[in-house]
């Protein structure tokens, strides 16, 4: 797992960019002896407990170059076989969020409003199964990341701390590490890490590395491995990347002519980069088809950019398109060859949707017993809509509406997560995990959904019951007071139960306190905007 330590050093790198830019700061700030005016931050969006990169939303027309949408070619040679053979790995995932924050006193007018926060959350990703030293690299370099992070927030907060007692303005800042599997079985385990960090007088910085791995042996999947002809597959990337421009073509060209292993992902049917999904079918001729085509019993496949799907449905051994389209209020799924129409008589609502969603994929999520299509719509600017069919007898058949969008990317019906907005939270989204069942329904595997907020601090004292979070036992009464800066983690959306965990310099003495609320704007007895003035609905 070489490219593991690759990965590694550099998403520590952009962890430690941080405090050298700091340093930097600082000595300036100290050479010109007069305080620093604070910039309003630009990003206040809530990092949910599993928020995961997703497809960027569509650009203005005028900066994407296009090109006519691809056809698939007949396969030239070592056509795609479907089979189910493969292990599931049993990924677990995992989110860890140090945060502290207070409201600054040196800011004026709106700024003030919103509390500055130092930062950092990491989704970290384990498996049951797989070879020992695969098992023991993957925990290793979470932990690496981990220790790293938690280094860098600790800085971060005595730095805060010194700037609140000497009244100062008050630095803050965001890393954030996020984690996506691709896929996760006896044969590949393919990953892309994520860091992102943002702060007072640092400029942001971002970086994204994927890593595909042999989870038998820990051994690296080379690039040479899965494109034997690199030069005729960056010829066709053309075709699936024409929403980048030109000059970052060339450069993804570059990178796969000098054989940089982490600028692709390896999916059942395709090889991602940087998200978008170039199918192999039709490309045989350039890719090694000994990595695709296999699954687990369980497994999910994600339509390209375009909403195509290239599969074997049926396992006759012919490949099948499946598509999906919405004009007119009217949802238009194409699958063998035919075309099946849904308006408002066969699917509520449908001709109140906006759109297909940018932001939650269209998957095909497949076991023994079941093949279902899961088409993500947006319905307003703020709500998703996940329409779900049956495709077994052949053809679509619709079954289910749920709202909510597919949060990341999910590896089998089992492996779901689905983000939803709680009014009580100003709309922000909270998420949890779900199985897709043979009926086309949903079942929660938690009765509460999570997130990790951004701060909030108190305006008044609140009381509810403290418990810990590890056991779930009731420790007793506990008021936290006006002033006290908190995270939402839990709520239950049955009985309206809000879990706030306090935030505290030293991360021992945070408290976890469950309120009752009203699931409207009421918590603890109290009204939120009075909790929380013009803090709640801030971005929400």
């Amino acid at each position: 797992m070489k490219k593991r330590l690759a990965l590694l050093m550099s998403i520590v790198m952009i962890i430690s960019a941080f405090a050298v830019a700091c340093s930097k700061a600082e000595e300036t700030t100290k050479k010109k002896k007069k305080k620093t005016k604070k910039t309003s931050r630009t990003e206040i969006t809530e990092m949910t407990e599993t928020e995961l990169p997703t497809d960027t939303e569509p650009t203005d027309s005028f900066s994407i170059e296009t090109s006519p949408t691809p056809t698939v070619p007949a396969p030239t040679s070592d056509s795609m076989t479907i089979s189910h053979d493969l292990t599931d790995l049993g990924v677990m995932r995992d989110a860890t969020c140090y945060q502290y924050g207070a409201m600054d006193p040196a800011a004026d007018g709106y700024v003030n409003y919103e509390a500055v926060q130092v930062r950092f959350y990491c989704e970290t990703v384990s498996v049951t199964d797989g070879g020992t030293t695969f098992i023991r690299d993957l925990n290793e370099m979470f932990s690496s990341i981990i220790d790293s992070g938690k280094q860098t927030y600790d800085d971060a907060v005595s730095k805060f701390l010194s700037a609140q007692q000497n009244s100062e303005t008050l630095p803050y800042l965001t890393l954030n590490e996020n984690a996506t599997i691709y896929r996760a079985d006896s044969q590949v385990f393919s990953f892309e890490l994520s860091a992102e960090i943002y702060g007072y007088d640092l400029e942001s910085e971002s970086s994204s590395f994927y890593a595909n791995v042999d989870p038998n042996t820990s051994m690296d999947i080379e690039m040479s491995d899965i494109i034997t002809d690199v030069d005729a597959f960056c010829d066709i990337l053309d075709m699936y990347l024409y929403t980048k421009d030109t000059s970052y073509r060339n450069e993804v060209k570059d990178a796969i002519r000098s054989g940089e292993d982490t600028v692709f992902a390896i999916t059942y049917d395709g090889i991602v980069i940087d998200g978008i999904k170039i199918p192999v079918y039709g490309h045989e001729d350039c890719i090694n088809m000994e990595y695709f085509g296999k699954t687990p019993s369980e497994y999910c496949l994600l339509l390209d950019q375009n909403n195509v799907l290239e599969w074997d449905f049926d396992g006759d051994g012919v490949f099948e398109d499946l598509s999906v389209d919405y004009q007119n209020s009217e949802l238009t799924v194409h699958f063998n060859k035919n075309n099946y129409v849904f308006g408002e008589d066969q699917i509520p609502d449908i001709s109140k949707m906006d759109d297909l969603a940018w932001n939650s994929p269209h998957v095909l999520m497949c076991s023994p017993d079941m093949c279902k299509f899961i088409v993500s719509m947006n319905y307003s600017e703020t709500v998703e809509r996940l329409i779900i069919f049956d495709l077994s007898s052949g053809e679509p058949v619709f079954e289910n509406v749920v709202e909510g969008r597919i949060v990341g990317v999910p590896l089998n019906p089992s492996d779901l997560r689905i983000g939803e907005d709680i009014d009580l939270v100003g709309g922000r989204e909270m998420c949890r995990d779900y199985v897709l069942q043979a009926d086309g329904s949903m079942v929660p595997q938690t009765a509460f959904v999570y997130m990790h907020s951004y701060p909030f601090v108190l305006s008044e004292d609140v009381t509810g019951d403290e418990f810990n979070w590890d056991t779930g036992e009731v420790i007793g009464k506990y008021t936290i007071k006006k002033d006290t800066a908190i995270e939402i983690i839990a709520y239950h959306p049955n009985s309206g139960a809000i879990v706030f965990k306090t935030l505290e310099p030293d991360v021992n003495d945070c408290k976890y306190v469950q309120l009752e609320s009203d699931k409207v704007d009421h918590v603890g007895g109290k009204d939120m905007d009075d909790l929380f003035p013009y803090q709640i609905y801030i971005g929400g």
